[in-house]
């Protein structure tokens, strides 16, 4: 279950710390993969948002 960023980016103070994406070689990015994980709020045990997951080639490229 993928969450629209905009649902997690409206319960921040500031929006622009959101990063759903990986960051490799000063940029963001996402998963070589395409590849994402739910993030859950274990207060409510609700969904928060999806983040890329990383693959062996994206931690490669990071290291």
């Amino acid at each position: 279950m993928a969450i629209a960023p905009s649902f997690v980016g409206s319960r921040l103070r500031d929006p622009e710390l959101l990063r759903l994406d990986l960051f490799v070689a000063g940029e963001w990015t996402p998963a070589s993969d395409g590849g994402r994980f739910d993030v859950i709020d274990p207060a409510t045990g609700e969904p928060v948002g999806a983040v890329a997951s990383a693959t062996r080639d994206d931690v490669r490229r990071a290291i």
